[in-house]
């Protein structure tokens, strides 16, 4: 092969592993992706995509968070200290209904979006509730 192929199938290569890493990031697998990507181009990228998330959720946002973080990267929310207990307690169960991430309280729809029937809170901006 010549050298103008080598460089561009490396080239390929690295822009596929840095799409891995970011889309694997999402779940929780950026390493993972990150290697699929570089070793499988775009077919690493589809894998990626259909791997199963991978970490805990936040209990308010419900983006998957890394083990012993302290504050959710994606909506900058405190997370308390038992957390990855609670959420490691509930992670097989299902949720019943929909319940406000900031007091657990029955969610309902409203003209204006998404509401609290507890605490009155806005939720339609997390993630479960759009």
């Amino acid at each position: 092969m010549s050298e103008t192929v080598l460089i561009i199938l490396l080239i390929d290569a690295v822009i596929c592993s840095c799409a891995g890493a970011l889309t694997g990031r999402t779940k929780g697998r950026g390493t993972e992706g990150s290697v699929l990507g570089f070793f499988f181009g775009p077919i690493g990228l589809i894998i990626t995509l259909l791997m199963p998330e991978r970490g805990l959720r936040c209990p308010l946002c419900k983006a998957v968070v890394e083990s012993g973080a302290v504050k959710c990267r994606h909506c900058g929310s405190d997370l308390p200290e038992d957390w990855e207990a609670s959420a490691k307690a509930g992670a097989g169960q299902r949720p019943k209904g929909r319940q406000c991430p900031k007091c657990g309280g029955r969610v309902s729809r409203s003209e204006d979006g998404m509401q609290c029937v507890a605490c009155g809170a806005d939720v339609s901006h997390f993630r479960d509730f759009q």
